[in-house]
């Protein structure tokens, strides 16, 4: 056989193959071999310490310029000035004010009460109270002493000197936008030509066309330019709504009439408003039908007193109900 020959046969195949079965198995050890190491050795991690072992910190440090002047320590006197500065001392007036009144010497003096005051009788109101107390002693009883409210009459029925009793004195002032309720009750009671509500509810014969109006103030029903009726005007109210029941045969014409203070349009509307509010109480709380009364505003143009003051236009603040018969 040749040379030829014999390099064929080396690099046949065959020779390859050989290798194949102990180059796996020594490939499989081999990574077993990995494999447990790697299982057995811990990884290092790359924490603070091993970071700045590997890679060191560089500082840079520069010079920093101090004042001199900021180290020195502050004077002790200096210090105490600023904690505790001296006090200003007010100047006395004591002594300015003597000298004062000592160069007037025509000052007046300082006013004195009279004795006429300090002696002074008492008022009624107190003079009433010693004297019920005194009645209440002298009886032998306290039954004036229990009961407050005798107490309180007996104050306001008190007339003093000037004739006017307290609860007159007392009365609210129609200035101040209030009416005053008793004068008014006495102005509807006493003024001529027109009936009084007490004396028709007293009389046995029906109502007629010729009755004269019943006059009811408005400041006895209603507030000083208000709409809205008072609490003390409900016991006249309901003895309207009692002498509109006893009289079937009639029908019942509310009148509101206004003083002269304001304009015609607003004294018209609120004399208006006034009458409703009168219709719609009889209607809701006595059950008046609603075709026995009606409502009717004039405004002041129909005036009894021409012109004067509030007090002197009372009148003029009116409700008047003008019986009709049907």
């Amino acid at each position: 056989m040749t040379m030829a020959e014999d390099y064929r046969d080396e690099d046949s195949p065959s020779s390859f193959q050989r290798w194949i079965i102990p180059a796996l198995i020594l490939s499989i050890l081999l990574h077993a071999g990995l494999l447990y190491w790697a299982r057995l050795t811990p990884v290092v991690k790359s924490e603070k310490e091993v970071y700045e072992k590997v890679v060191p910190r560089t500082f840079r440090i520069e010079r920093a310029q101090i004042d001199e002047a900021l180290l020195k320590p502050e004077p002790a006197e200096k210090k105490q000035v600023a904690m505790a500065p001296d006090a200003v001392k007010l100047p006395d007036e004591a002594p300015a004010f003597e000298k004062m009144m000592s160069q007037n010497p025509g000052q007046p003096a300082a006013p004195k009460i009279d004795q006429q005051i300090l002696s002074e009788k008492p008022t009624a109101a107190a003079t009433t109270m010693e004297r019920t107390l005194a009645e209440a002693q002298k009886n032998g009883t306290q039954s004036a002493l229990e009961d407050p409210k005798a107490i309180q009459q007996a104050l306001l029925n008190e007339k003093p000197a000037g004739g006017a009793a307290v609860s007159d004195l007392l009365a609210p002032d129609t200035m101040t936008g209030r009416a005053i309720a008793r004068t008014g009750a006495e102005a509807g009671r006493n003024a001529p030509g027109f009936s009084n509500l007490d004396d028709l509810l007293a009389q046995t014969g029906p109502l007629t066309a010729e009755t004269a109006p019943i006059l009811m103030p408005t400041d006895l029903l209603f507030g000083y330019n208000e709409a809205d009726l008072r609490p003390e005007s409900l016991a006249s109210l309901e003895k309207l709504g009692e002498l509109i029941r006893r009289n079937p045969q009639a029908v019942f014409q509310i009148e509101g009439h206004s003083d002269t203070f304001g304009s015609d349009a607003y004294n018209m509307t609120l004399s208006q408003r006034r009458a409703d509010s009168v219709k719609a109480w009889l209607i809701a709380r006595m059950n008046i039908p609603a075709d026995r009364v009606t409502a009717q505003g004039f405004g002041k143009t129909r005036l009894i007193v021409p012109g004067g003051s509030i007090e002197e236009q009372q009148i003029n603040r009116r409700v008047e109900i003008v019986i009709r018969t049907k």
